[in-house]
């Protein structure tokens, strides 16, 4: 018997099944497969989203651990209460640690005392006078987490757990005095709201991929049971079968870690096949610029990408409407645009588009499959089928759009690094230049933060005069380095012009002070010395005033005084003078030298400053601005400075 006679003999055999139980049978054996592989990979997921967070907090537990400085942790508790300025720089660390994550709402510090745990620092200030008190003991239930950290000085997380406020996890590390004895341990209480947030995706995933696979087995089941009524429903039933076989693979594909790009190529790549079209396209809708772009296709143009602008075509319509278009003449459709056929030689007979939803139900993407390969019209079943498949393209997107905002932190930090290099080059450092004129000069310059506001400047505006500039910007940051560049930019081409700083102060300010919106605001002394007579010039724009060192005393400069540049259009500045003699050491600063704080929140001071000028004033001006700088970060013993530090002296060479 050949085989064609064998299938004839095969369908006129009567089932030994009944159809119905054939057929339910086989649609829940597929949507038991379904639904257990969905389940699986929901699992995997949660599970590695879980780890990820827990792994997380407990970095952050333990980074913030490492910056309690211990033994100050302990000199807390002889205080009185938390109003002790010692409290406040101590619990700085707290406040940083919520900052770090809006996810955590509590950071604290636990150390146990008498067998009895206390509260020690807390990221929430006191609620009352009640409150006021360093040690507030620890009223509840003590987690064993918590206890395990204190006994055996390791790093715990709690299991999930809910209270009156909210569903919470917690992480402890411990913190050390200098002898590496365990003092308390820090705890950070991470909320599970962003937790289940991100949960949501996955599950939308999950919940698409029953839908499907319940309507896939349905199908099948149909397909079957009409298979003993119509010879053609076998074909039927293969397609059912490879429409179930394409989501699951795709399912299987989206728990694994190829590339976002790789993973949209599996959808496109499977919707060719299991919608047997000729040609897939998807596109990823950019509601704000109005447009979608071709992100991924198939056939003579594939690899082509191609913006469309929403009010054109059909893949705008459904972007706009999020409603599915099956159109069996395109031509006849108001909506199509026959451009790209005709520039390609593509033939658009029929055209399938849905659109691609995100958890929130706005699109965010449009899937379209364009003729089928036995030129019979797509169906409902197409649709659901489709429908299903964009779910899966919706979970790479979101994925792809989550590379992509990390991948864009990345570049920022690169270009704040960049940005840094930029503004510190602009900076003067040919010292050896003045050298070699017998000018000993050196100036110095640390940010606080990647970029900063603070300058200096001289410059040689002939011979025998030198411009001298120290320069303070309001604000930190990017907004504060691009007024520093202006600022410098503008200060420095006045002078050079010149040679006159209330002149420079003023033209300069005219200029800052027009659509100075954000009111930002330079500080500025600006002053010309004259080698040949010892005679200095300057104008003071609200800045720090500069030291004269003389004879072992210290002079301040405290004349010609006027307000920030920026502050006024109708600001004034006026010159002043005074002769100096040979040997004075002029000495320009910052206020992030004199203001710099220590971790007990204690200022380095002004009169610090005088002694070391005095103390160094027979050295080079190299050796004594780096004295200085060094003994601001000695004093701040590592604490986090909120200026730059910013310093430029000058020995006044012999005159004449």
């Amino acid at each position: 018997m050949d085989s064609d006679n064998e299938v004839i003999e095969l369908r006129a055999r009567p089932p030994r099944i009944p159809p119905t139980l054939s057929s339910l049978g086989l649609s829940l054996l597929m949507l038991l497969m379904t639904c257990g592989v969905a389940w699986y990979l929901h699992g995997e997921a949660r599970d590695e989203l879980g780890n990820e967070v827990r792994r997380g907090l407990l970095r952050l537990a333990a980074l913030t651990a490492e910056r309690i400085d211990g033994d100050a942790h302990q000199r807390l508790l002889d205080g009185t209460d938390k109003n002790d300025p010692r409290f406040a720089r101590a619990n700085r660390v707290m406040v940083q640690a919520v900052a770090v994550d809006p996810e955590i709402v509590y950071a604290y510090s636990v150390i146990e005392r008498g067998g009895q745990l206390y509260f020690v620092l807390d990221s929430e200030p006191p609620a009352g006078p009640d409150e006021l008190a360093v040690l507030q003991p620890y009223e509840k239930d003590v987690p064993t987490a918590l206890r395990t950290a204190l006994a055996e000085g390791k790093a715990q997380i709690s299991d999930p757990y809910s209270d009156e406020w909210g569903n919470w996890i917690t992480a402890y590390a411990p913190f050390h005095n200098d002898r590496g004895e365990v003092i308390g341990v820090v705890g950070l209480d991470l909320t599970l709201a962003e937790y289940q947030r991100r949960l949501v995706p996955m599950q939308s995933a999950t919940y698409a991929i029953y839908v499907a696979g319940t309507v896939a087995s349905l199908l099948i089941g149909f397909g079957l049971w009409w298979s003993y009524r119509r010879s053609g429903a076998l074909n039927q039933l293969g397609r059912q079968l490879s429409n179930v076989n394409a989501l699951l693979n795709v399912s299987k594909v989206l728990g694994s870690n190829v590339g976002v790009d790789n993973l949209l190529r599996v959808i496109v790549a499977k919707t060719t096949a299991v919608m047997r079209a000729e040609r897939t396209s998807l596109f990823l809708y950019d509601k704000d610029r109005k447009n979608l772009v071709g992100r991924i296709t198939e056939g003579a143009a594939a690899g082509t990408e191609f913006v469309v602008p929403d009010d054109r075509g059909i893949v705008g319509r459904v972007a706009r409407s999020g409603q599915i278009a099956n159109v069996d003449d395109p031509a006849a459709d108001p909506d199509f645009d026959g451009a790209f056929d005709r520039q390609s030689g593509f033939k658009t007979r029929r055209l399938l588009t849905v659109p691609i939803f995100d958890p929130k139900k706005t699109v965010i993407g449009v899937l379209q499959v364009l003729n089928t390969r036995d030129n019979r019209p797509f169906d409902r079943n197409d649709e659901v089928m489709l429908s299903a498949l964009a779910a899966q393209a919706q979970i790479a997107i979101e994925r792809e759009r989550a590379n992509q905002r990390a991948a864009e932190s990345r570049k920022l930090q690169d270009a704040l690094k960049f940005a840094q290099s930029i503004q510190l080059g602009m900076l003067p450092s040919r010292f050896e230049d003045l050298h070699e004129a017998g000018i000993d000069l050196y100036a110095r310059l640390i940010p606080a933060r990647m970029v900063g506001g603070d300058f200096y400047d001289f410059i040689l505006t002939d011979k025998r005069k030198i411009g001298l500039v120290m320069a303070d910007v309001s604000g930190k940051g990017v907004p504060a380095a691009l007024l520093m560049a202006k600022s410098m930019t503008l200060i420095r081409a006045h002078l050079e012009a010149s040679g006159d700083p209330a002149e420079t102060l003023a033209k300069a300010n005219q200029e800052l002070s027009v659509d100075n919106d954000q009111a930002m605001f330079v500080t500025v002394f600006a002053a010309v010395y004259d080698l040949s007579n010892g005679t200095l010039i300057y104008s003071n724009a609200g800045h720090n005033h500069p030291v004269i060192v003389r004879d072992s005393n210290t002079l301040e400069i405290d004349g010609a005084k006027s307000v920030p540049l920026g502050a006024s259009e109708r600001a004034e500045f006026a010159n002043a003078q005074l002769k100096l003699k040979e040997r004075d050491v002029l000495f320009l600063y910052t206020d992030g030298v004199n203001e710099a704080m220590d971790p007990d929140n204690n200022e380095y001071g002004e009169q610090r400053m005088f002694e070391l000028l005095v103390g160094y004033s027979n050295e080079d001006m190299t050796t004594l601005v780096n004295s200085c700088v060094d003994s601001v970060n000695s004093f701040a013993r590592g604490a986090d400075q909120s200026d730059d530090i910013t310093a430029l002296a000058m020995r006044v060479p012999p005159i004449g």
